[in-house]
């Protein structure tokens, strides 16, 4: 809303209707809608759909993007109704997608409630730029594969123009799916199909983020600040352990955390009477439509759970005058739930499987201006590759997170300053606001339709062979050098001539009918002092940089060949300026990639980085360069190849 980019929200209403004609709701309000202003666009499920609809997202998708495999593919003989609703409630969301379209419109998808929509809308407007984004986590192909309707998935997010997800390690299992189940294989620029013209869905990671001003002027509100108070001298001599979570999220990971927080209280008895874990539990909302026994079982099996263990811990370290665990299950008001988190001394988050997780967030903005207490962070959580700073454990090790309690209670000062201080920058700069704006523009950049480069032909050597030792004139022999005569180097100090190299070299220069020309990629000096050292000297021709300096067999000088880019002028150091933070910057922050600047070129390799991470920096890097570059300047960005790993700017 504050991006200034007009929105049209196509949603369900939250009420079940029994018919409704959507495209003349939509033509009675069109004239009066100022354009400025975002507007909202009702889709009507009927209610046989809409209880059928709602089981399929809840106890089969949920379920399985989250690992819990028990009840997919539905109850009984449930399942066929149970996808055929989806994929009805699924076509009514294109139906009306497609009435509201105008050309130029972007088109963002959300959730795994509408998985199938982007293929739908793409068969209807080819044209149009769509986007999906997956707001929980992926799963392996190991357990996707499972999902009898699992082809008709992907093939539906596939139709994106864009995919987003939290983290990297959602994206890789969910290309690593589409290679084993659909045959595809992602590259640089992501997934590329075969029909109706090379359309290509592109793969992009987007970190959460909050509303930052909004919490900040809450936190700062005289409401919150007289709870805060109030708290504060409620638990007055004790420090606080804050945990949020719903009680129906079987994932959150509530029994793991009870169970850390008791083996805590019986290796440390001197603090039973000195801290307290307020757990908040909220029950479930109240549900539009009917759920399933087998929900409603994992509900009341995870609350009779709960409050056994927050009774057996209260009764064996508790006393009549305070009780370690406070559980609360009531839905919180807003501004009791930041004032919590303002009093308390620790956070812990303990999810065994989540996707977006915004209470890590939360919490760094309501402690920045209080103790700055510690974030216990569940490895598991989608967050947890944002907040580095955090305390990370892996939940079902207790051990680990009691050890983990009694870390951060015992944290000085400057760390927890410290901490913040690294948390609270990340949360300060990685809004919501970031983070739609991100897949918006990332989105206006992809291309609708792009179309496959023929492969270059395979030469015929034995013509070659033949028509060499059949010529009686002078002979050229001009060779690649990096990965051919020898094994490519991302650093040039390793990729000096071998003795091999030198004598077959010596070989053919002992014919006077033969010159030889070797093509590198490395810069002229360099190369000079390549061959000097072997004793070969100015006898072999070099073009160095691509072509951009040539230095023919005999001769001295150079000859540069690179035009209005060569050292020295004005576009040359204003393009340089332009890239070379930007390869310097992904450089840093990959490891195992080096940055090689020529004289004309600079070149990112990744060879030596880890394969997925190098290969998607490589496309991320690919992408900002190509960003502004293309446009703006007279270079050109290429790639290299699975053996040759780098970017290229030249």
């Amino acid at each position: 809303r504050s991006s200034g980019i007009p929105m049209v929200y196509v949603g369900w209403t939250g009420n079940p209707s029994e018919n409704g004609n959507f495209g003349t709701t939509w033509r009675r309000h069109a004239n009066q809608l100022d354009p400025d202003v975002e507007r909202h666009v009702p889709v009507t499920i009927p209610s046989e759909l809409l209880a059928d609809y709602q089981v399929f997202c809840q106890e089969t998708l949920w379920s399985l993007l989250h690992y819990d495999i028990d009840y997919v593919g539905g109850v009984g003989d449930t399942q066929p109704a149970l996808w055929e609703a989806y994929v009805q409630v699924n076509m009514r969301f294109a139906e009306a997608v497609t009435e509201v379209f105008e050309d130029g419109d972007l088109i963002w998808i959300h959730d795994y409630h509408l998985m199938l929509l982007p293929q739908m809308v793409r068969k209807r407007l080819w044209y149009a730029r769509v986007g999906f984004f997956l707001y929980t986590p992926f799963p392996s192909s190991e357990i996707f594969r499972i999902l009898p309707h699992r082809v008709e998935l992907l093939q539906g997010i596939l139709g994106a123009d864009l995919c987003g997800f939290y983290t990297y390690d959602y994206s890789k299992q969910f290309l690593a799916s589409c290679l084993r189940l659909l045959g595809l294989e992602g590259s640089p620029k992501g997934i590329e199909l075969e029909p109706r013209g090379g359309h290509v869905c592109e793969i992009g990671i987007y970190p959460a983020g909050i509303d930052v001003q909004e919490l900040k002027h809450l936190v700062s509100s005289a409401p919150v600040k007289n709870r805060v108070n109030d708290l504060r001298k409620r638990y007055a001599g004790r420090r606080v352990i804050v945990g949020v979570e719903r009680m129906d999220d079987c994932f959150a990971g509530i029994t793991h955390k009870l169970l850390a927080f008791e083996e805590f209280l019986a290796r440390n008895p001197r603090m039973r009477e000195r801290i307290v874990l307020v757990q908040v539990a909220m029950d479930p909302r109240t549900p539009g439509a009917k759920k399933v026994s087998s929900n409603n079982i994992n509900y009341n099996v995870l609350k009779k759970q709960v409050n056994e263990f927050v009774g057996r811990i209260n009764s064996t370290a508790g006393s009549p005058a305070s009780s370690p665990v406070h559980f609360v299950t009531a839905e919180l008001d807003k501004l009791d739930l930041y004032a919590l988190m303002c009093v308390g001394d620790i956070c812990i988050v303990s999810s065994v499987r989540a996707g977006m997780n915004l209470v890590p967030y939360e919490w760094t903005v309501c402690q920045h201006g209080s103790s700055k207490g510690p974030l216990i962070l569940s490895e598991f959580a989608g967050s947890a590759q944002s907040f580095s700073t955090a305390i990370h454990v892996n939940p079902w090790d207790t051990d680990q997170v009691s050890s983990a309690i009694e870390q951060a209670l015992e944290m000085t000062a400057e760390e927890r300053q410290a901490n913040d201080e690294i948390a609270h920058r990340f949360v300060t700069t990685h809004t919501a606001k970031l983070w739609g704006c991100n897949f918006i523009e990332d989105l206006e950049m992809t291309e609708p339709v792009r179309t496959r480069p023929a492969p270059t032909p395979l030469p015929d050597v034995g013509a070659i062979v033949e028509a060499f030792q059949g010529a009686d004139k002078k002979k050229i022999v001009v060779c690649a050098y990096d990965g051919t005569m020898v094994a490519y180097q991302p650093l040039s100090e390793l990729a000096a001539p071998p003795e091999s190299v030198v004598m077959n070299v010596r070989r053919l220069l002992s014919d006077e009918s033969v010159m030889v020309f070797l093509l590198t990629a490395r810069d002229r000096h360099t190369a000079s002092q390549w061959f000097e050292a072997t004793g070969l000297g100015n006898r072999v021709g070099l073009a160095c940089e691509h072509g951009s300096f040539l230095r023919f067999p005999g001769e001295d000088e150079w000859h540069v060949l690179c035009g209005d880019s060569m050292a020295g002028t004005p576009n040359l150091e204003a393009w340089k300026s332009a890239v070379l933070p930007v390869m310097r910057h992904f450089a840093k922050r990959t490891p195992g990639a080096v940055l090689e600047e020529g004289e004309v070129t600079a070149t990112w390799h990744y060879h030596d980085a880890d394969r997925d991470f190098g290969e998607w920096q490589a496309r991320d890097l690919h992408k900002h360069l190509e960003s502004f570059i293309v446009q703006h300047l007279q270079v050109e960005v290429v790639s290299g190849d699975e053996r040759r790993k780098w970017i290229k700017v030249r």
